[in-house]
């Protein structure tokens, strides 16, 4: 730790704050920017996949609404982030908006399923055809 963030640690949340995205921001690389740009669309396919495998799932077994719940939500937010942050002329501001906000849908999604899974029997009620497609999206989701 430097003089500056301790000094920052005792003066206020707000400044401690501010030191540690200054830190953030000197460890985004110029290669990781360009590769943030690149995969723009790749990320639109992603999203958009999942959101029409979530919707057929759906349409073929109505037991499957909880997942649907929480995966067309996540995703859609990912998009729109991912939209939003393209037309941000600071690309590594963009690249760790986009970041957290993955982190937080991520984290969300997770939380949603846990919570769906001890409140309400779904792995029970769900097809084969429903279990197979999600687990092609949780298996897509660390390719992308």
């Amino acid at each position: 730790w430097s003089r500056r963030r301790v000094q920052a640690m005792r003066s206020s949340p707000r400044s401690l704050l501010a030191s540690l995205l200054e830190l953030e921001r000197r460890h985004v690389h110029s290669h990781h920017e360009m590769l943030f740009s690149a995969t723009h669309a790749i990320h639109m396919q992603f999203c958009v996949s999942n959101v029409v495998m979530c919707v057929a799932a759906y349409l073929v077994d109505r037991s499957f609404w909880p997942v649907v719940a929480v995966c067309i939500p996540v995703y859609v937010a990912s998009l729109v982030t991912r939209v939003c942050t393209r037309r941000v002329a600071d690309k590594s501001a963009a690249l760790l908006t986009f970041s957290r906000s993955w982190l937080v849908g991520t984290l969300f999604a997770c939380s949603a399923f846990l919570c769906c899974t001890r409140m309400l029997p779904i792995c029970e009620a769900m097809s084969l055809f429903d279990i197979l497609l999600l687990a092609s999206m949780c298996t897509c989701t660390p390719f992308y």
